[in-house]
Order: C-alpha cells, then structure tokens, then sequence
C-alpha cells in the first residue's frame, strides 16, 4: 500500500500504473492521511481491473496488437492496420473483449457485408476478410478465439491482353520502361519504383528494395530482408537500350497508371490494370511450357529460397532456356525501328 505524506494541510499519495507498458502517475491528496491512502488502493486496483483485457475495447485490443506487432511488419502493412478500425465494423469498436460473443461477432461481420460504399456498392468480400482478418488476430493474441463465416469471394476471370496487343501500344510511348517491365520481366510497380542505375550490372537488373506509398509518402523498403522478392533478372536487349538512355528517375505512380490507361483506351481496348501486366508475364511463361517453379523464380513469388539460393541458382540452364523463350516470344511484337 502507498504511505501518505503529509504537504501543508492535506496528504499526498503517489502511485503508478503500466497501461500498454507506459508508466502513468497519480498524485492524490486528501484531508486525512487514512483518506488519501485508500484513494490511492482504490485507484490502483481500478488500474489493475482496467489493464486485464476482458476489460479492454476492442478498438483497444487492436491498437495493442498493431504496436506489438509494429517493429515485425513492413510500413504498409502497419498503414493497411490502422485505416481498419477507421473504415470498417463501424459501432462495434467500443465493446468489451469480455462481453464478446461467437453471435456477436457474426453479425459485426454480416453487416459489413450488407454496407455500402460511396459509390453505392457493397464491400467487396475480400476487404470484410482482411478487416476480420486483423480483429481475429488481435483477439486470439489476448486469449479470445472466435470463428466466424465470411462471405464467399467470387471466383473472378480475368481478362488480360496478350503481349501481341499490348507491345505495340507501348513501344515508343513515355511509359514504355515500366510497363516492359512488368510485362516482360515480371516486376511489380512498388519493384519499379525502387530500381536505381546500380542495380544493373552486364544486363542483370538486381532487384533489392522496393518503394511504397505510405499514407501519401513514398517510402523505401530494403528488400533484403524479403527472400521471395530479392532477385536477378536478365534483361532482354530492348530494355537494356531503354536502361542505357534512363536519367535514373521514374513517374510516380499514378501518372504511369493514366498514361497506361489511357494507352488502352486510345486503342479501343478495355483497360486492365498496370499490376496485371504481371498477368500478362505469368500467362506467357504457362503459355511457352515455362515450368512453375522456374516461373516462381522469375517473378517473385513466394518460394522456399532464401536470398543466397536465389541468386546462386538464379541462372541454370533451365533458366537461362526460360528467359531465351520469353525473350524470343516477346520480341516477336516489338515493332519495326
């Protein structure tokens, strides 16, 4: 028990508390030195009821989670964390861990399902199960485990066009490095973005780091510590003339999106996006007999090699067969100089 100390007329006890392991301090003064002290238990064992999770929010236990997690998880996956609480399960954020319930929790994540966005169409069933995704994370972490149904996601098709489509409407344009890039090669935007004029070594493109947007900052993310993305890839003649007229910058983002779409619409096709050029890449690769796991290596995906088996194992004969058929296939549609 704290002991009072007497200060002018009135007695002070101080005491203390770890909330979410930040110390907070109390001072407490009463006219009795009897007084002050059970003030000062009675704020204490508050404390200690209000620190127990089953007494904790929701909104609380999330927050808990994502700074516990903070130092393991990349700047954009802590962003994607915190824009949850403020855009979905809207209502619910305030219950107590302990007053949960499985029927609770079912209909948190039914409404959501039925909500509507700005543009008047219902949550995609993929958000709902990344937003529950976090909620279920951060309860199982404080001893709560619940099971809900989430919705059922669509099987989508996917339309892409083929490289005999799409080369010739980006040879020549102000976008042409880029989008070769993720077409041919395989790169993501955020992969793009983050290559410099050293990462390209007798027509090798070593891909190290990426760059991301991160609350409307462009933010640089060493990739080494990634095993699936830190990889070599060859570049095929066409793109090392590109590289060796590059000034070392490229358009943000957005730009090289509307000037891709705008590509397409000027052709009279109905635009895919710029990441699913990636498609366009893994389609070719299944098209030309490409094994998977040669595919896997080339494109990034995840894999069991760590950074060192990669690029030693990067350029054996089966790959170095793979990067001459896709070079050839593409470059059938290159159009005449």
């Amino acid at each position: 028990m704290a002991t009072a100390v007497k200060r002018g007329s009135r007695w002070r006890c101080v005491v203390c508390k770890v909330v979410d392991g930040k110390k907070i301090q109390k001072s407490i003064t009463a006219d009795t030195k009897a007084e002050a002290e059970y003030l000062a238990e009675q704020w204490k064992r508050a404390a200690v009821e209000e620190a127990k999770p089953e007494n904790k929010s929701l909104r609380e236990i999330v927050d808990m989670y994502i700074e516990l997690k903070r130092p393991l998880l990349s700047p954009t996956t802590v962003a994607e964390y915190e824009r949850i609480p403020r855009n979905y399960f809207d209502g619910y954020w305030d219950l107590k861990a302990g007053k949960l319930t499985k029927l609770k929790l079912q209909e948190m994540v039914s409404r959501e399902c039925m909500r509507a966005t700005r543009r008047g169409q219902r949550v995609s069933a993929k958000s709902v199960a990344n937003a529950w995704g976090l909620v279920s994370s951060a309860l199982r972490q404080y001893g709560y485990d619940f099971t809900v149904q989430l919705p059922e996601r669509p099987d989508k098709v996917v339309q892409v066009h083929s490289p005999e489509t799409i080369l010739p409407l980006i040879v020549g344009s102000d976008i042409e490095l880029p989008c070769l890039l993720a077409c041919w090669c395989g790169l993501t935007m955020s992969e793009i973005q983050g290559v410099r004029p050293e990462d390209i070594r007798d027509g090798i493109l070593f891909i190290n780091r990426v760059v991301v947007d991160v609350n409307g900052v462009a933010t640089v993310k060493d990739q080494g510590k990634e095993e699936k993305r830190t990889r070599a890839v060859r570049l095929p003649e066409r793109l090392q003339e590109l590289f060796s007229d590059w000034d070392g910058k490229w358009l943000r983002p957005k730009s090289i999106y509307k000037a891709w779409t705008k590509l397409q619409r000027q052709a009279g096709l109905e635009p895919i996006t710029f990441h699913q050029l990636r498609h366009v890449f893994a389609t070719s690769g299944a098209m030309l007999g490409i094994p998977a796991r040669v595919m896997q290596e080339k494109g990034g995906w995840k894999t069991p090699y760590t950074m060192q088996k990669v690029y030693q194992h990067t350029f054996t004969a089966d790959r170095v067969e793979a990067d001459d058929k896709m070079d050839a296939f593409f470059e059938q549609f290159l159009p005449e100089k």
